[in-house]
């Protein structure tokens, strides 16, 4: 195992642990992002992260709901053909 990640290189399993979030994290709950778009909101997560609160799926959710609104259920279904 190696010592070193992209966030330290000087990572000591030992000593500190390290939660990894990915693309398909993101993915998971907005599957309509790209990896580039999930990849944003990884970053917008990190940059933001407030170490009283942490990183869960809502912080990830959140995060993709400000970068990448989703369009309301009527302007879905006009887009669709399925409104009146």
């Amino acid at each position: 195992m190696s010592k070193a990640t992209n966030h330290s290189p000087t990572f000591d399993p030992k000593r500190e642990i390290a939660i990894i979030w990915a693309v398909e994290d993101v993915q998971e709950i907005r599957p309509d992002l790209s990896d580039t778009e999930a990849f944003a909101v990884l970053t917008a997560v990190e940059r933001d992260h407030d170490c009283n609160h942490g990183i869960c799926w809502d912080t990830l959710s959140s995060a993709a709901g400000e970068l990448y609104p989703e369009p309301e259920a009527d302007e879905t279904a006009d887009a669709e053909g399925g409104a009146l």
